[in-house]
């Protein structure tokens, strides 16, 4: 994937610590993502994990085919395999079971990081059925991602 990543964007939440709105103790809708450098009509992958969980890295969203029209993607992308307001998307299974996403949820009285890398597609990931798990999402990436950015913001309880 690194010789693909040619395309050079930014992506921001707006954030640096998780407003609760976002998270499991609010309503746990996912949050707006502004995407600066990007014009037009692009498709895009999203992979928002916990780098801070104590076993291993914990996957909290999975999403690809997500149509990017402007440069901002709303808050609240519904849980549900395939999206179409207020974006297109085909959505995996997180590591908690769930279609889409689930907000930071970190034990009480910790504080973890929570990275949401946005992959820039050369095209629609035709090989991927709604709610396969990010090993597949992955192993597409590797063919179809043109650029990437993340964004790292925290939340504590």
């Amino acid at each position: 994937m690194s010789e693909m990543m040619r395309r050079e964007f930014r992506v921001s939440l707006g954030f640096d610590f998780f407003p609760k709105k976002y998270t499991c103790d609010g309503e746990g809708v996912s949050p707006p993502i502004r995407l600066e450098g990007l014009s037009g009509r692009c498709w895009l992958a999203l992979l928002m994990e916990d780098i801070d969980a104590h076993f291993d890295v914990v996957t909290h969203w999975v999403a690809w085919n997500v149509l990017l029209e402007g440069n901002m993607i709303p808050e609240g992308i519904p849980k549900k395999l395939i999206t179409r307001e207020p974006v297109r998307a085909m959505q995996g299974r997180n590591d908690f079971g769930k279609i889409g996403y689930s907000g930071p949820c970190p034990p009480r009285g910790e504080t973890h990081r929570y990275r949401l890398t946005v992959y820039l597609l050369r095209d629609e990931i035709d090989t991927l059925i709604a709610g396969s798990p990010r090993s597949l999402v992955e192993k597409e990436l590797r063919r179809y991602a043109i650029g990437f950015s993340d964004a790292v913001a925290a939340y504590g309880r």
